[in-house]
Order: structure tokens, then sequence, then C-alpha cells
């Protein structure tokens, strides 16, 4: 009875990742016809920018950032390939990982959002984005495995009630960002250490980012470049 109930469990999460897989095309599709428009006048204007920064150097004006929800990056085709690529890659590395205990389903649709950064500091070079994001994100699962236990009690602290056979729940799309699931793992546990560490490493990368921001920037670009061919 054991394995034929662990069999329809299997067969019910395949058919569960099927429809995920179905439907996530048609899904990023819909963001992609309406955020396209908006992401082709922004690379416009960035064109117009890069010609035109011997001016701005000589010009005192502020420069003004306007903060666009992360849909936009659905019209950008490494994110959509990329994307849809990840979601059977992570699937069987979640499997193949010794002592991995995470195993995203839900969050698998969201990794479109999640790579955005990586195609962009990869500058949509495919094999790159694909393999950076198998490294960052194993690293990833790992940290969400460590965490479960500790995110599970969060959760049920709030009043919230498991399904019937779940001993732990995790956020693959919080806590498989290793950045994202150390932060959380020092406030969590409530060690004014571990706090004061984290403020302190957020504190130096401001003033960094204040102080030398057209540096980085600069860097960035130049590292960015290599990954065009």
């Amino acid at each position: 009875m054991n394995s034929v109930a662990g069999w329809g469990e299997m067969l019910k999460f395949s058919i569960s990742l099927s429809a995920v897989m179905t439907i996530f095309p048609l899904v990023t599709g819909v963001f992609a016809k309406a955020f396209s428009p908006l992401a082709q006048e922004i690379n416009i204007h960035q064109d117009l920018d890069q010609t035109s920064s011997e001016n701005k150097k000589q010009s005192n004006n502020k420069r003004w950032f306007l903060a666009v929800d992360d849909g936009v990056g659905y019209g950008n085709p490494a994110v959509l390939i990329t994307g849809m690529l990840l979601v059977p890659i992570m699937v069987v590395i979640a499997f193949l990982l010794p002592g991995n205990k995470t195993l995203p389903v839900v969050d698998l649709i969201a990794l479109p959002y999640m790579i955005e950064s990586i195609v962009a500091i990869d500058k949509g070079n495919l094999a790159k984005v694909i393999a950076n994001s198998i490294i960052y994100f194993s690293v990833g699962l790992y940290i969400a495995s460590m965490l479960g236990s500790i995110y599970t009690g969060a959760v049920c602290q709030y009043g919230v009630a498991l399904p019937v056979g779940v001993v732990l729940i995790t956020s693959f799309n919080l806590m498989a960002h290793p950045i994202n699931g150390l932060v959380f793992f020092a406030w969590i546990s409530q060690n004014p250490i571990w706090i004061g560490l984290t403020i302190l490493i957020y504190l130096a990368g401001f003033i960094l980012l204040k102080t030398r921001r057209q540096q980085i920037w600069d860097y960035l670009n130049k590292m960015a470049d290599k990954n065009v061919s």
C-alpha cells in the first residue's frame, strides 16, 4: 500500500508539474505583451543616455530613477528562455543533490523573476545565465533545506495549518537566494551578534555605493560586456 501510495503521489506531482510547465509560457507571454512596449522605450532612452554621456558629465542636473515592477523583465527573451529551461533543470537538481530536502514546485513559475538580475549581469548570455543560475540556486536549495524547520516554525506560529502529510515547508522564491536566506537566519535567530553583523554589512555596502557609485557601475558594465560574446 505504501508503495502504491508513493507512486500515486509521484504521478500527482508529475501531472501538477506538467500543468505548470504548460501554463507557464502562456502566462509569461501575457506579461511580455503587456510590458514589452515599456521595456523597449527604456532601452531607447538607455541608448540615448549612452550617446550623450559626455554632455551629462558636464551637467550638474540630478538623475531621476523610475522604479518599475520586475514584470518588465518578462519582455526580455533571455529571461523567458532561461526561465523555462530552468524549470525542469531545478527539479532534477533538487532530486540529485545529496542532502537536499527542498523540492521546488509552486515557486517554479517565479524563476524568471528570480533570474532577472543574473540575466542582466550576464548580458543575456544563455549559457552563462543557466550555469550561474544552477550554481546559485543549488546553494540556495541547501540553505532552504537548512532553514526549513525554522521557516515552518515561523509560519505555524501564526496559526497556519500544514497540509496532511507535510512535515516541513519553505519558500524557494525567498530562501533559495543565499543572501536572503542568510539574512533571514540572522534575524530569526534573535542573536544580537548576527543581527548587528548584517546591519554593519548593509551600512558598509550602502556607504560604498554612495561614495563609489560611478566606479561600481563602470566595473559592472565592463564585466558585463565580456558576456556578450
